[in-house]
Parts: C-alpha cells; structure tokens; sequence
C-alpha cells in the first residue's frame, strides 16, 4: 500500500503535527547532535586548563541541548521545550550582546561577530523548525484544567 505525498503533510489529530513536521523536528535533533554535539564535546574532552565559570557555563549548556537531542529523536514532539529554550537563549543573547556592539558599530571584528552569525543564523533555523501553531496551542494556550 502505497502512503500519498498529501498524507506526509496532514496533520495527525492523535499527535497535532503532521508526519513532514515531525520527520523536521527529528531533522533538527540530528543537526544539534552533530553539528553542535561534535564541536561541544570535542572542545569539552579535549580541555586541559581550569575553565573559565562562564564559559563552561556555555559549554554546558549547548552539551546539554546535543545529549537531550538524542531522546528528542525517540520523542521529538515531547522535547520541543528544548528547541524554546534554544531560540530564547538566542534571542537574549543577540539582543544584550549583539544589537548593542552592532548599533555602537563595534560587532565587526570583536570576540562576539562569529557568536553573532552562528546566532542569527540558528534563530532564523529555530523559527522554521518550531512548529508554532502547536506551541501556541498547547504550551501558551492550554485551559488551567490541562495545565496540572
């Protein structure tokens, strides 16, 4: 039996994403388990000195994101809250560290430009890759008597 194109793109009443969002949330695991999981860990294991606090506070953050990408492809619906956290993380950032050194013309060639395009470009993918009507309806939307 044959699965039609349109049935990837339906929306499944059981889950609230169609197939083609899913297989796109688990696209997305992928990429943060190796582009970012890869860079992380590796910079992570292959450590020698004493880290700086805030930097490992960085380093633990986006290790954390690759190790919990790996049950969002098992889950991928259920750990959507990851992804929030990734893009409001972005959106702080780029707009305390970014927006400012920019507007003050001081992004180009500071320690901050390649965070800056790494960014701005993992928000615009984030925007593309959350499903928003979803989120809307239920993490923003939900009735106090679902919210227990």
């Amino acid at each position: 039996m044959r699965m039609k194109l349109t049935n990837f793109f339906k929306v499944d009443p059981a889950v609230g994403l169609s197939k083609f969002r899913i297989s796109l949330l688990r696209f997305y695991y992928v990429l943060m388990i190796l582009v970012l999981g890869i860079d992380v860990w590796t910079a992570i294991f292959n450590h020698m000195d004493l880290w700086e606090p805030m930097t490992a506070v960085g380093y633990s953050l986006w290790a954390t994101f690759a190790v919990l990408s790996i049950i969002g492809l098992m889950h991928p619906v259920k750990m959507i809250p990851i992804i929030l956290l990734n893009i409001t993380y972005k959106i702080i950032w780029l707009s305390i560290v970014a927006y400012p050194l920019w507007n003050l013309n001081q992004l180009e060639g500071s320690d901050a430009e390649g965070l800056t395009k790494s960014n701005f470009i993992g928000f615009i993918i984030d925007i593309i890759i959350i499903p928003w009507v979803y989120v809307f309806k239920n993490y923003i939307l939900v009735s106090k008597k679902n919210n227990m």
